[in-house]
């Protein structure tokens, strides 16, 4: 995985779980590596922010905060984005309001990396796994 460098991460986290409650709620297996950034990074923003794909150069400005406090944590986008799927699971957004999630994949045992757009509520596929995600994010 790329060595990034982590800026604005939230205290942290107060003895909540909110990534396995969720993972339970969507039936989401989730990467081990997720997990662990976002305990460690909670709410950080990385310093190679773009990834690019179908639709052309995205940012990603952030990891959802994993904790309950704010009104931009992961439960409270979780239950905003259950219009699109009960099997979404967030994980990131940009600074338009769009997010990055996990979802599932027929016959994959990982979830894949989607883009939601706000807008259109359309979901393109970025990455086959978290792990390639990450690797391709760059200044």
């Amino acid at each position: 995985m790329l060595n990034l460098n982590w800026k604005y991460v939230k205290t942290p986290l107060d003895g909540e779980n909110l990534i396995e409650n969720l993972s339970q709620k969507t039936g989401l297996v989730l990467p081990k590596k997720y997990a662990e950034l976002a305990q460690k990074y909670n709410g950080g923003r990385p310093d190679k922010k773009v990834i690019s794909s179908a639709l052309g150069d995205l940012e990603f400005r952030r990891l959802l905060r994993v904790d309950s406090k704010g009104n931009e944590n992961i439960m409270v986008i979780f239950l905003s984005l259950l219009a699109y799927g009960t099997d979404l699971f967030p994980f990131g957004d940009d600074s338009f309001g769009n997010y990055f999630c996990f979802a599932k994949k027929s016959g994959q045992d990982q979830p894949v990396v989607i883009f939601l757009d706000h807008e259109t509520g359309q979901q393109t596929e970025i990455a086959a796994t978290f792990d390639l995600f990450m690797n391709q994010l760059h200044a």
